[in-house]
């Protein structure tokens, strides 16, 4: 799970909790309709966040992600997002490449990838030097579903191995 998902929950449920604590507590307002409206923005935000919850519990128990591989030159990193299928599907993979210094990833490779279970993650992935990313992916079922030529200043090269 990345680093920037907690704030999402700030971002979306601080100012309605703040709000409606300022309105409780505004002078001009009465005890009855501020009651009403904290139960109002409880009612909607409450259901909201607990399925927001229970989705990113589930969704980062079936995920696995390599450490950061960063360039040479230390401006960008890439990363390795292995989805663990189940037992009719296969795992898939992304590969998504950011500046060291930016919390927005772009995607530069989706495909067939593999998780063994004792930390082996594929497809690799290897810099080249500082603008080139080179990307091994299993040789399975052939092509990678994507995978981009560019990102951003950094060249992509996807080569099948066994």
């Amino acid at each position: 799970m990345e680093l920037w998902l907690p704030w999402l929950y700030i971002t979306a449920a601080g100012p309605l909790f703040v709000g409606s604590i300022w309105l409780f507590w505004k002078k001009k307002m009465e005890r009855k309709s501020a009651h009403l409206v904290i139960q109002i923005v409880g009612r909607i935000t409450s259901p909201v966040l607990f399925l927001a919850t229970i989705f990113l519990l589930l969704g980062v128990g079936c995920e696995r992600h390599s450490q950061l591989i960063g360039s040479p030159d230390g401006q960008h990193v890439a990363r390795v997002l292995v989805t663990v299928g189940s037992a009719v599907d296969q795992d898939y993979s992304t590969v998504i490449v950011r500046r060291s210094w930016s919390p927005v990833w772009t995607k530069a490779y989706f495909g067939i990838g593999l998780f063994d279970g004792r930390g082996s993650i594929e497809p690799l992935v290897k810099w080249l030097d500082d603008t080139h990313l080179l990307i091994k992916y299993p040789e399975t079922n052939g092509y990678p579903l994507d995978c981009a030529t560019k990102v951003g200043n950094i060249a992509i090269t996807c080569q099948p191995h066994r």
